[in-house]
């Protein structure tokens, strides 16, 4: 599984620099740069949406940007993932992979 460091602090999922989720999912079928990908499993902190997960380095990320170098089968395959969007606040897609790589 990939190393997953998140840098959105305004989902409900973030602890620290990990995510708590469990599993992500990272939308961009037409992504040809970072900037058109998004986590999906985004969650505003206000919706207080529960956890069950501990935070942790490691997961398992589902994604859907089909241009990406790293995707493998719909799995992501990069060694580490960088998940950023430091002003997002209601919208998922405001986030965005910083490791994607169109082949």
């Amino acid at each position: 599984m990939p190393d997953l460091r998140c840098h959105v602090d305004s989902c409900t999922y973030y602890q620290d620099d990990y995510c708590s989720a469990g599993r992500i999912s990272v939308d961009g079928k037409r992504a040809s740069d970072p900037d058109a990908t998004c986590c999906n499993t985004f969650i505003p902190q206000s919706a207080q949406a529960s956890t069950s997960y501990e935070p942790t380095p490691h997961m398992m990320v589902q994604c859907d940007a089909i241009k990406c170098k790293y995707n493998d089968a719909y799995k992501c395959e990069a060694s580490s993932i960088q998940i950023s969007g430091e002003s997002s606040c209601d919208d998922s897609s405001d986030t965005l992979c910083a490791t994607f790589a169109e082949k």
